[in-house]
Parts: structure tokens; C-alpha cells; sequence
């Protein structure tokens, strides 16, 4: 128990605890369990996408309009407070609402869906306007083709956002 301490106390251990997500780097990971067959690895990728997709400060806003430290919260509501945005690239973010979208689509269970609309609203609300609109725009007519595809008809494969197979990194032989 001693040791547990005197690991915590550690200003190293510390400093990566606090440190920010790479999002480029994590999101990727988590693209192959969207498509999974079992749906609570389905869910619980959503569910880390959804916490992953929110800002990790936030600040309440009273009814009076100043947040909880008693600062005006007139500059937020006029879109000038940039602390509720994540920094995405478009890439990554045209990536993850390809991915959310494809979801929100095809997802069966009713519950699993509704975290993927979340997620989809999270990626609309803490993204910057100027990456958004790049990450999306080139994607609209994929997206009205995809939801205007007929119930019995197969959807079109060029159409679909396929998962990378998960690559084992493994390179060691035993001998």
C-alpha cells in the first residue's frame, strides 16, 4: 500500500494523468469495435467515443448569465469562447462522423444508437465551424445517398466506410 503512495506521489505519474488525449492517435484504435458483432463492445466504444468527444472543462452557466466563478458568460454565447471546441483535423474528424454516421445507420438496437446520436452531437457542437465544414462537405452526397438507400435493396459497397482489420503488431518468433 506503501508503494502505491509513494507511486502517486510521483510528479511523473502525475503529469501523465493529466495529460491531454491524443485524439489522433486513440479515435483510430476504437474504429474497429464500431463494427463488432457483439453489441456491447458496439456500446462500449460508443460510450468512450461520447466521453472522448466532449471537452474535458467545461463551465456552467447560471440563469443570471455568469458561469460558476461569477464571470460574465455573454462572450461564450456569442461564440467567441473557444474552450468548449476540441482541436480536431478535418481528417480525423471527417473519419470519425463517416464512422458515426454508418452507425447511426445501421445500428440495430435502439439503445446502441441513441449513444451513436450523442457522439454525432458531441462532433457537431465541440468542433470548430471551419473544420467542420471542410470535414463534411465533401461528404454530403455520400451520406443523402446512404440515407435514401431503399430497405431491401443491398446498400452499395463503394458507399460504405469499411473498419482497417485490426493488424497484429506481434513480430517475435519463438524459436
Amino acid at each position: 500500500m506503501s508503494n502505491i503512495k509513494e507511486l502517486l506521489r510521483s510528479v511523473s505519474i502525475i503529469n501523465i494523468l493529466y495529460s491531454p488525449i491524443d485524439l489522433p492517435d486513440v479515435l483510430p484504435r476504437l474504429w474497429p469495435y464500431l463494427d463488432h458483432s457483439t453489441s456491447s463492445v458496439r456500446k462500449a466504444a460508443l460510450q468512450t467515443l461520447c466521453t472522448l468527444t466532449k471537452p474535458l472543462v467545461t463551465t456552467e452557466t447560471k440563469n443570471n448569465g455568469t458561469d460558476t466563478n461569477g464571470d460574465s458568460a455573454k462572450s461564450e454565447q456569442n461564440g467567441d469562447d473557444t474552450s468548449q471546441y476540441l482541436m480536431w483535423t478535418p481528417e480525423l474528424l471527417q473519419e470519425a462522423m463517416r464512422h458515426i454516421y454508418q452507425r447511426v445507420l445501421f445500428e440495430h438496437i435502439h439503445e446502441i444508437q441513441e449513444i451513436a446520436v450523442q457522439v454525432w452531437g458531441n462532433l457537431m457542437r465541440h468542433s470548430m465551424l471551419g473544420v467542420m465544414l471542410v470535414a463534411a462537405c465533401p461528404m454530403l452526397a455520400t451520406w443523402l445517398c446512404l440515407a435514401m438507400q431503399p430497405a431491401r435493396l443491398p446498400v452499395e459497397p463503394a458507399l460504405l466506410l469499411q473498419a482497417p482489420p485490426k493488424v497484429c503488431t506481434n513480430t517475435s518468433r519463438g524459436t
